[in-house]
């Protein structure tokens, strides 16, 4: 189901097979193309290449927008999916615009993708082997040790490390004062 927007920038009732419509209120519509130039419009021609490769480019300007942009104006901007948000971005940001019409192929065909990219992450165990360290999925149904997607080229044990940083933790499992989680 896609979220429909108002013109105030409000969540309304889903409408089946449709795209939804354009960002029309301009907090949305200035959040869209922030996102756009921010994540899309600047990227190096090697990013541009394929579809897949710009869509994780979306994912992330959906990841900053869900973590960062939305919380931040709960009243004016409305919370989405992916599949959403990356039909929104593709109606406002001009190297997107061009597959627009075949947005819900191109999604499908990404998510297929998608899953067939390996994860890699590490099991953290405290110095007295007596805990580990488990992350709730970003649905916040499911545990599992820290992980993530593999970026093109990259080793296996370096996306295991940039995984499980410090940055990637939550902060109350990095602080100054109480050291790693244990």
């Amino acid at each position: 189901m896609r979220t429909r927007f108002s013109a105030a920038g409000q969540a309304s009732l889903p409408a089946l097979n449709k795209a939804p419509p354009p960002p029309t209120s301009p907090a949305l519509a200035s959040r869209f193309h922030m996102c756009c130039s921010r994540f899309i419009l600047n990227l190096p021609s090697s990013e541009l290449s394929s579809i897949p490769r710009i869509i994780f480019q979306v994912e992330q300007a959906y990841w900053y927008y869900s973590d960062h942009v939305q919380p931040s104006h709960p009243t004016t901007l409305p919370t989405c999916t992916l599949k959403t948000f990356s039909s929104l971005l593709f109606q406002v940001c001009p190297l997107l615009e061009k597959w627009e019409p075949e947005h819900e192929k191109v999604f499908v065909e990404f998510m297929k993708y998608k899953s067939r990219v390996p994860v890699c992450g590490a099991i953290l165990v405290a110095e007295g082997w007596d805990k580990v360290l488990m992350v709730r999925g970003w649905k916040g149904s499911t545990w599992g040790w820290p992980k993530g997607k593999i970026n093109q080229n990259e080793a296996k044990h370096v996306c295991a490390a940039r995984e499980v940083r410090p940055a990637a933790l939550p902060a109350s499992l990095t602080s100054a004062s109480t050291g790693p989680a244990g």
